[in-house]
């Protein structure tokens, strides 16, 4: 976090005028260009560092909490609570919501750091948002504790040693539920009237009305319907083996005890010990006994691959 000769000085102004009355302090507030309303409060051992700082009817800023933007808007009777954070470009607050303890908003000062929540949601404590983009949520929407919000997917210094780093926003419908303990990756849109289950880890978008659950996420559309798109073309295969071997090389893994065909084949004159995959348009067939099940799982996420797993007995 960067401090300038104006934020040093606007932190010497709050720090000796704690012990004065809110409607003193609110005044130098006034006399700096800011707007904030006269039901607003910024409890003292806070601080607050703007250019442009608006503070409507009812709007709180608890103690022992740090908000460092360009713009800070609070709407009407909304709250950032105890002992968080907030850097960024821009934060806005819609009316009645609130950011609760112990949350981390990571950006920067820099155009497009924005974190931008509707009116009546709420964001609760130990999350954690990485804002070098910016993370949208929409209206009625509920964010559950410890919850990661990412708008990148890999360390900047990653890139210099040859890796790709993506950066993409986040955008949180209306009237979304997101329970606890939950992991959302960079770049995804999650529609209106969706709900996120407990330990969930959701790397691509998802659709209006749909429940998501599990840390290998199943979307469920209209609660009963499992949407598959088909996961590969035959044409795809030499590339797939390609990508795959040079995954297992990287995770140390056996790569001669694979066999990867795309539709069923008689394996009867085959080694026991080959593993078998079978590519099907919308399924994965992997034998029980593949004992990197999970590496070979995870390889598919990092693939951004759609797949379902059907495990197939000997």
């Amino acid at each position: 976090m960067m401090i300038t000769i104006k934020d040093f000085l606007n932190l010497v102004i709050q720090i000796s005028t704690f012990p004065l009355p809110f409607a003193i302090r609110r005044l130098i507030f006034l006399a700096q260009g800011h707007s904030l309303s006269k039901k607003s409060y910024i409890a003292p051992f806070s601080f607050v560092l703007a250019n442009k700082l608006v503070l409507e009817d009812g709007a709180r800023i608890s103690p022992l909490s740090i908000i460092k933007a360009q713009s800070i808007y609070l709407k009407q009777g909304s709250r950032f609570r105890y002992l968080s954070i907030g850097i960024a470009h821009t934060v806005k607050i819609g009316k009645n919501s609130q950011v609760d303890p112990f949350v981390l908003l990571n950006g920067s000062s820099l155009k497009g750091s924005e974190f931008i929540i509707g009116d009546h949601s709420r964001l609760m404590l130990f999350s954690y948002l990485d804002l070098f983009g910016s993370i949208h949520i929409g209206d009625h929407s509920h964010i559950g504790g410890r919850t990661m919000i990412f708008t990148h997917q890999a360390h900047m210094k990653s890139f210099f040693s040859g890796s790709n780093v993506t950066f993409g926003d986040v955008h949180i419908g209306n009237y979304v539920t997101v329970q606890w303990d939950c992991l959302l990756g960079c770049g995804i849109t999650i529609g209106d009237f969706s709900h996120i289950g407990v330990k969930s880890f959701v790397s691509k978008n998802i659709a209006p009305n749909s429940t998501v659950v599990g840390s290998r996420i199943k979307v469920y559309k209209d609660t009963n319907n499992l949407h598959l798109d088909p996961l590969f073309q035959e044409t795809r295969l030499p590339e797939f083996n390609k990508l795959l071997k040079s995954y297992l090389s990287y995770r140390n893994l056996p790569q001669d005890e694979l066999l990867v065909v795309y539709q069923e084949t008689d394996l009867s004159d085959s080694n026991t010990n080959v593993h078998t995959l079978i590519l099907k348009e919308e399924t994965l067939i992997i034998n029980k006994k593949l004992v990197w099940l999970d590496q070979l799982e995870a390889f598919l996420d990092l693939c951004h691959i759609n797949y379902k797993v059907v495990y197939q007995d000997d």
